[in-house]
């Protein structure tokens, strides 16, 4: 089928839209430490079930310890601290405005890639970063009605709470990218699934430790006698780590990485009629305007790599 690849991404976006939204109402009703526990417990199961029926096993066998390590850390990093101060976000801020700012994680990846990697900034992904920041900064000083920015202390932490689950997915992302390659020559790469897998595993064996420790087990799980708040996570964890993920891994698969990583940003646009149609809430155009000009930014620094031969033989026809 033609454009599947493109179509997968535009569903990966709309999923990571839904996906925030559920999380964020479950969060407000049973505490988003809790819905972050289930959720990735949640997942655990679903992705060992899904790795054992493409592979035969519930855990990746083929795999050296360099490559375990990084996607250790990258699971800790990303689902442990990340996913928890953007759970909290999400019940501060709301989804629209929190997604919103996690659409600098391609812009923190590109930073850090420069320092560490010596990967080069060109002028137009400079310029990409640029428009996303202003975008995201017409956003979160724009007066809407909705009461999101109301009480501004809350409105603040937000702000840095997400902005600091997007610091920590670009980094955990950093690490599962050295992860997934081959440690050697006589090594295999690592499967996205089976990559994700043990980011999970990581994730659970982080947040739930403490719980452990504290013999709180029962107490968490009690929470979900709360039916609507339950049904709110099984909705956002089959849209989120199952549906989302598999989406996305078809998106890489089928269509131009630059492609799918530029469609799959479009998730703070989706959330715009989802909260304005189903939850009435009320967005300046303003926003608006600012959203789409944040994720015009993202766009320009994925897509910077495919303009900027086009623009240097624009520049070279013209001289």
């Amino acid at each position: 089928m033609e454009y599947t690849g493109e179509i997968a991404a535009v569903a990966t976006a709309m999923c990571w839209a839904f996906t925030s939204q559920f999380f964020s109402l479950s969060g407000r009703r049973i505490s988003s430490p809790t819905v972050n526990k289930m959720r990735i417990l949640f997942a655990l199961f679903i992705l060992s079930g899904i790795h054992f029926v493409l592979y035969g096993n519930f855990f990746p066998t083929e795999i050296t310890w360099y490559q375990f390590s990084n996607l250790a850390l990258s699971g800790f990093i990303g689902f442990v601290i990340g996913d928890a101060v953007l759970f909290e976000a999400f019940v501060l801020i709301g989804a629209r405005i929190s997604m919103l700012i996690m659409s600098l994680v391609p812009i923190i990846g590109a930073v850090i890639a420069f320092f560490v990697f010596d990967e080069r900034l060109t002028y137009l992904k400079v310029f990409g970063i640029a428009v996303t920041l202003v975008g995201i900064l017409w956003v979160l000083l724009a007066r809407d009605t909705n009461g999101v920015n109301s009480n501004r202390k809350k409105y603040i932490l937000g702000i840095l709470l997400a902005l600091g689950g997007a610091i920590c997915q670009a980094v955990g992302m950093i690490f599962a990218k050295e992860g997934m390659f081959a440690d050697g020559a006589a090594n295999l790469d690592v499967a996205p699934i089976s990559g994700t897998l043990i980011r999970a595993i990581i994730g659970v064996a982080g947040l739930w430790f403490y719980v452990l420790i504290r013999g709180r087990v029962f107490s968490e799980f009690r929470k979900l006698k709360d039916l609507k708040a339950s049904f709110y996570l099984a909705l956002g964890t089959f849209f989120g780590p199952v549906l989302g993920v598999t989406l996305s891994l078809a998106a890489v698969k089928y269509a131009h990485v630059a492609v799918a990583a530029t469609l799959m940003v479009l998730a703070p646009v989706f959330l715009i009629p989802i909260v304005y149609f189903i939850y009435k809430e009320k967005i300046s155009w303003s926003a608006i305007f600012g959203t789409i000009v944040a994720v015009g930014g993202a766009a320009i620094l994925i897509l910077s790599d495919e303009i900027q031969p086009i623009i240097d033989t624009l520049v070279a026809y013209v001289q």
